[in-house]
């Protein structure tokens, strides 16, 4: 140990290198809850939804669609979810999902959510409730 230095003082800085290094550690600890195949819901440590699906998992930035989740629905080919965009320059809006194709559109305005619903007869939920009814 070079003279003068004691490992007292050194304690403060190892301790804020690992407690930082930690920060959404959390979330890796943590399994999306399954909508289909390869397609899920992830619930963040800081209390937020993402969608999770191929090459793109709810533990990355912004999950699957690039953002959070405030509520959604699917049927057997389709999700239906409302964005809050990570990036704020991409904007919030209803992103469609197809999960045969892996094709993701949007973000929608509210005419063409309301369109899809309701010739899908698809049923939007709070992303809360969904990770519920989830398992």
């Amino acid at each position: 140990m070079p003279r003068g230095s004691s490992p007292g003082r050194l304690v403060p800085i190892v301790l804020l290198i690992l407690g930082s290094a930690c920060i959404g550690w959390g979330d890796a600890l943590h399994t999306p809850r399954r909508i289909s195949g390869a397609y899920g819901l992830f619930h963040t440590e800081s209390g937020h939804y993402k969608l999770d699906g191929p090459n793109k998992p709810g533990t990355d930035a912004g999950g699957l669609v690039d953002g959070t989740i405030d509520s959604l629905g699917w049927n057997d080919t389709l999700i239906v979810a409302r964005r809050l965009a990570t990036f704020r320059a991409e904007g919030d809006g209803w992103m469609l999902v197809n999960m045969r194709s892996g094709q993701i559109t949007g973000p929608h305005p509210d005419s063409v959510r309301i369109a899809v619903t309701q010739t899908t007869g698809i049923r939007l939920i709070s992303a809360g409730s969904a990770y519920q009814e989830l398992r």
